[in-house]
């Protein structure tokens, strides 16, 4: 019953993570789940501000520009429709980094950059994903009543991934839950890496001493089933050189002991393509029950797996490189997208 009357909020990163905590409380509270909230970050925010638009001069039906529409402000702005992809992306990092990280814009041309960019996206009735939590963070700050009217709907709140929160993003959540102070995070320091675009560690702390969590009030959740303890072993030894957060924490292993760990370095993108290849090959010719089909490569940027596929193919192995691509990114649906956004917005 008590459940019943509360409106709890999970908030997380991913959509998939959103599934699978609606899932998992369909699960375990069958009939009350749906009382419950689930959202990322952005689309939490975003309800927000489809119900305060008045207060930033939007409309109600305000646009959100992704990648694509951002490229093509900064390419009017340059003037230069076949400028290359690169120094569009790093003058949008800067326009970022100075938005999110209050990182000066280094020159007046980022500064015009800026301005452009800024005032196009007014003009459109559009705001980017960087703006949909710092504008939900401006709207608390300055209207108490919007702030006090979200902070009596939430009576609880969870934050997944807690270690790659930004500044704001925590503003957000610590001002949620001001008046209940009724407030979970779970976070692995340890897994922190993700600082480069933003996230802030140090949120661990302030929390604990924004809400003054005793020690008795952390459980260290310390079963790691994913890891063989060969890679365990490797992973943590970096950790005992840096400043975490619960140096003392020990960890029980449920993989087995597994192969060791192999570490090796390239001083070229070709270099390391090379050696990917050769490994693949070698292990065909010596099993030949080992097929290229059941191989995977796993690479974090498109230029490596591009000068991959080169080199796979020069070696004349086959392969497929699975692109990845949103059906949204589809020229089809693009199309669809751009006619409703006219009819939206002419």
């Amino acid at each position: 019953k008590i459940l019943h009357r509360i409106r709890s909020s999970p908030i997380t990163f991913t959509n998939k993570a959103v599934s699978e905590l609606r899932h998992r409380l369909q699960v375990l509270l069958p009939g009350v789940a749906e009382n419950i909230q689930a959202h990322t970050f952005h689309s939490f925010c975003l309800g927000i501000l489809r119900e305060n638009h008045n207060f930033f001069n939007l409309s109600r039906f305000f646009n959100i520009a992704d990648e694509y529409y951002q490229a093509e402000i900064i390419r009017n702005f340059l003037q230069q429709p076949d400028e290359e992809p690169k120094k569009i992306k790093g003058i949008l990092r800067g326009i970022a980094n100075h938005k999110t990280k209050q990182v000066p814009l280094r020159n007046s041309f980022m500064q015009d950059a800026h301005h452009y960019y800024k005032n196009a996206l007014l003009k459109n009735n559009s705001i980017d994903f960087d703006d949909i939590i710092l504008m939900t963070n401006t709207l608390f700050t300055l209207k108490p009543d919007v702030l006090a009217e979200w902070q009596g709907k939430i009576a609880a709140v969870l934050v997944d991934e807690f270690q790659d929160t930004d500044i704001n993003q925590y503003k957000i959540i610590r001002n949620l839950a001001a008046i209940h102070r009724n407030i979970t995070v779970v976070a692995d320091d340890d897994q922190s890496i993700f600082s480069w675009r933003g996230a802030n560690p140090e949120n661990i702390k302030m929390y604990i001493q924004d809400f003054r969590i005793p020690a008795g009030g952390i459980v260290q959740l310390t079963q790691n089933y994913r890891s063989s303890k060969a890679i365990y072993t490797m992973a943590s030894r970096p950790l005992q050189q840096t400043d975490r957060l619960f140096p003392d924490k020990e960890m029980r292993l449920m993989g087995q002991e597994g192969l060791p760990v192999q570490y090796h370095r390239f001083q070229t993108i070709e270099e390391e393509a090379g050696f990917i290849a050769k490994t693949i090959k070698d292990w065909h010719l010596s099993d030949f029950d080992r097929r290229y089909s059941d191989m995977a490569i796993i690479y974090p940027r498109h230029i490596i797996g591009e000068a991959i596929e080169k080199i796979l193919l020069k070696e004349q192995i086959p392969c497929q490189m699975a692109t990845g691509k949103s059906i949204l990114d589809h020229p089809a649906i693009k199309k669809i997208q751009a006619y409703l956004r006219f009819v939206q917005n002419p």
